[in-house]
């Protein structure tokens, strides 16, 4: 059989949680799952079988299931016992999985598949899906509550289109165009004023060492270094030369 999801209708799963949650210790049963052409299976119906419970441990009662065929046949519905292809039962206050008794169980059943869940106090759920045709396999298989089947679903979707809308928002602005943002240097505001001894001087200065300098430089260099005092001004980075940013990261 194809694999797919294996559906519980709203009101299966609070029979399937009612059960679980009652119970002290582990509880199980059976059930009736239809399957789609697409794989898809839905379960149909539940079934409580009387049984001994245990808080670890839930195995399949001979005697209860004798007991469910029986009530079937008596009640009129015989032939539910040849649709019967779901195993369920919880670990109560524990993980929910499949245990090694819980894979036996299922390798022991006589039909040709079963689908089986084990499910917890606090709503967790696994499935698995066994089946013989065309050879022994047991997968995982997804299961999903479906919600929409409750009797209110037709009023309470019209209650959500007609209290519900979607919030639309309006374009977003564009953003201004960002100006292009230049690193500045602070020099001094006669920089451009230097003549050209002037600048070989502070490349001389810059590149070499101040006892390589004459009196006479060093004297001028002080002149430019008072007159640089007065004040700074701003200046673009690509509108200094290299041995200029030197010159400014050397000297300030």
């Amino acid at each position: 059989m194809t694999e797919g999801t294996l559906w519980i209708p709203a009101v299966i799963y609070e029979q399937l949680m009612f059960y679980t949650i009652n119970v002290k210790e582990e509880v199980g049963g059976l059930g009736i799952v239809s399957i789609a052409e697409n794989g898809n299976a839905t379960i149909e119906e539940l079934f409580l079988l009387e049984q001994d419970v245990e808080p670890s441990e839930c195995t399949l009662s001979p005697i209860g299931i004798a007991k469910l065929f029986t009530e079937l046949k008596n009640t009129g519905q015989e032939e539910k016992i040849g649709e019967i292809n779901l195993w369920w039962h919880s670990h109560a206050k524990m993980k929910a999985f499949f245990s090694g008794t819980d894979n036996k169980t299922m390798e022991e059943w006589t039909g040709d598949h079963l689908f089986a869940i084990v499910i917890n106090h606090s709503q967790d759920m696994v499935a698995k899906i066994m089946t013989r045709n065309p050879m022994y396999i047991v997968s995982d298989i997804d299961v999903i509550v479906d919600w929409c089947d409750v009797p209110e679903a037709k009023a309470w979707t019209e209650e959500i289109k007609e209290k519900v809308k979607k919030k639309v928002f309006a374009p977003a602005a564009k953003k201004p165009e960002e100006k292009e943002q230049k690193t500045f240097y602070p020099v001094p505001q006669n920089w451009e004023m230097y003549d050209d001894d002037e600048d070989e001087l502070w490349k001389k200065y810059c590149h070499g060492s101040i006892h390589d300098l004459t009196e006479e430089e060093f004297e001028k260099l002080e002149e430019m270094e008072a007159a640089e005092i007065a004040g700074f001004h701003l200046i673009p980075l690509e509108d200094i030369e290299e041995w200029e940013k030197e010159a400014i990261r050397y000297h300030f």
